[in-house]
């Protein structure tokens, strides 16, 4: 190994002693510097070859890069021009190869004018000018690779969270921060894509769209676009372009050969906020996240632009979230019910069951259901609210069985996350037990699911409830993705259709075609059917003429407090 210290020379050749000037010393030390910029070195590099080209008259110096091409026997060659005369005559040259530790190779060309000699000294000179190139090259496919880890996502080959920081950064360094719109963007449909045609292709569905995101960054809005994590990005481009961008962004296919070779359509959620002046970085951050959340809600669209009052919803969920524990402990949570009907006899509507309904009462008022259930949800307490509810449901069954009504059934409401609880089934059935229930009362209600383990997990649950006595419904049909290809595989003994589905029947349009055939399909599979939403006498008469008898909604019954509910039952 030859070293070079700053005021020596090296035993092989003159040319350090000769031509090295203080600025090449300075190029050398910093091969082993943390900062080593590739690009900047090889520039200040070039500036000190004319030297040595003037003592040898080279025509022409060259490294070849030659690294194995992964899983196969080809090399990937990378060539690095440091001077060329454009002399076509190559004949005069030395070429001197350093092997790497990859399987591959260095390979340093020296040209000199044809009509110059390689003399012992000039020889020993390209070797060493050659060596340092080499630690050159070495140092600088290192550096490079590390850069690649450090700022680039694994997995889409996007930037990453690093890499949109240093960004971001050098943005609010040049005091064009506030020219930027920042975007959180959440797949909204990647669940959906993962279950219907797996999780390997989901992956490339997902790089895909990553890939499209970044090019439409870099390319057209002059910013970056970073993979956060998951099925989660931030899109940082400039204020103007972003019209530009949430157009884009409605209209993104991945083609996949292997998905029946049509394009899949990858939908958004956006939550996005205009940046301005003295905005730090978790600002922009936390500011598109916001209101990326509010996307996600039903109430809103899927594109929503960050406002003031945003935060103050967002401290009130927070507010909400840390109150629970103690509003659990305290029982300021109730239950309502909302009554179901039978509307077989056309004016006459009898009470058949009912749904309970969790509330919240906080001095004095009842939080609406849409602003604490998020904080159920994001805590993790939502678990602890429905066995809450089933037991109060129990509870309330003694209760007016011992007043001398008879009850109806009751649906309780569960979060598919138990289904991942392999005491689920047994924590249901010891509260029946505890309060010696009836188990036929009681009917446990879990919004439909396609994620294939879910399916499992609720056909292992259903035939412990039918073991049991309880009955088994399925909330929420016809508001996902697969629920028309799902109808043979649910493993329910009742089926409510959404309220989504139900709210354009009666008007002789295409949907009641849909909506019959999805009521006729159901019945012929011997599962009841519940219509959920039911609010005018229309949609009622329509859902009669098709033989779905039973419904739920404003038409008959809002959720009412249990000694409301009671005068139903009598």
């Amino acid at each position: 190994m030859i070293i070079i210290r700053s005021g020596q020379t090296v035993e092989r050749g003159n040319l350090v002693s000769r031509v090295a000037s203080s600025s090449l010393y300075k190029i050398l030390s910093q091969i082993s510097d943390q900062s080593f910029d590739p690009d900047l070195i090889f520039s200040a590099f070039r500036k000190e070859i004319p030297a040595f080209v003037d003592e040898y008259s080279i025509v022409l110096l060259k490294a070849s890069i030659y690294e194995p091409v992964r899983r196969s026997i080809r090399m990937n060659v990378t060539d690095i021009e440091l001077y060329n005369a454009h002399v076509e005559n190559d004949t005069n040259s030395i070429e001197l190869e350093f092997k790497i530790v990859n399987g591959g190779k260095v390979v340093i060309t020296t040209v000199m004018s044809p009509n110059s000699i390689w003399t012992e000294e000039a020889k020993e000179d390209n070797y060493v000018l050659s060596r340092l190139i080499f630690l050159l090259v070495g140092r600088a496919k290192t550096t490079m690779s590390l850069k690649n880890i450090m700022f680039t996502d694994r997995l889409t080959g996007i930037s990453n969270e690093a890499s949109l920081g240093q960004f971001m950064n050098k943005a609010i360094s040049m005091g064009v921060f506030a020219n930027y719109c920042s975007n959180f963007v959440n797949i909204k449909n990647m669940k959906v894509i993962n279950s219907r045609y797996s999780d390997s292709i989901g992956n490339v569905i997902l790089t895909g769209y990553a890939q499209k995101l970044s090019a439409f960054a870099e390319e057209r809005g002059n910013g970056i676009a970073a993979r956060l994590g998951g099925d989660n990005f931030l899109v940082f481009i400039e204020a103007d372009k972003e019209n530009e961008f949430l157009e884009f962004i409605k209209d993104i296919h991945i083609l996949y050969t292997s998905c029946d070779d049509v394009p899949v359509k990858v939908d958004s959620r956006v939550g996005y906020y205009f940046i301005k002046k003295g905005d730090g970085l978790n600002d922009v951050m936390s500011n598109a996240d916001i209101a990326c959340k509010l996307a996600r809600n039903d109430t809103y669209p899927d594109y929503v632009m960050f406002e003031p009052s945003m935060m103050i919803h967002t401290l009130k969920m927070k507010q909400l979230e840390q109150n629970i524990p103690d509003a659990i402990k305290n029982r300021e949570f109730v239950v309502y019910y909302q009554p179901k009907a039978d509307i077989s006899e056309e004016g006459n509507y009898k009470t058949n069951g009912a749904e309970a309904l969790v509330r919240w009462g906080k001095d004095g008022e009842l939080i609406p259901p849409g602003e604490f259930i998020p904080a159920l949800e994001k805590s993790g307490l939502v678990s602890l609210i429905d066995y809450y509810v089933l037991e109060q449901v129990c509870v309330d069954i003694t209760k007016w069985i011992s007043m001398g009504l008879k009850p109806v059934k009751v649906s309780s409401n569960f979060s598919r996350r138990h289904l991942h609880d392999a005491m689920f089934a047994d924590k249901v059935e010891a509260i029946i037990k505890k309060h010696n229930v009836d188990p036929s009362l009681i009917e446990i209600e879990i919004t439909e699911s396609y994620e294939a383990e879910d399916m499992e997990a609720l056909k292992r649950f259903e035939q412990r409830m039918h073991l049991l006595g309880v009955e088994l419904s399925v909330d929420d049909f016809g508001s996902g993705f697969s629920s028309i290809r799902m109808i043979k595989n649910i493993v329910s003994d009742t089926i409510k259709i959404d309220k989504s589905i139900i709210d354009g029947v009666g008007d002789n349009g295409s949907e009641d075609i849909i909506i019959s055939h999805i009521i006729s399909m159901i019945n012929s599979l011997g599962k009841k059917i519940v219509a959920e939403g039911v609010e005018t006498e229309k949609q009622a008469k329509f859902l009669r003429m098709n033989n779905c008898m039973n419904i739920q909604g404003f038409l008959y019954a809002r959720p009412c407090a249990e000694e409301i509910f009671v005068n139903y039952l009598k």
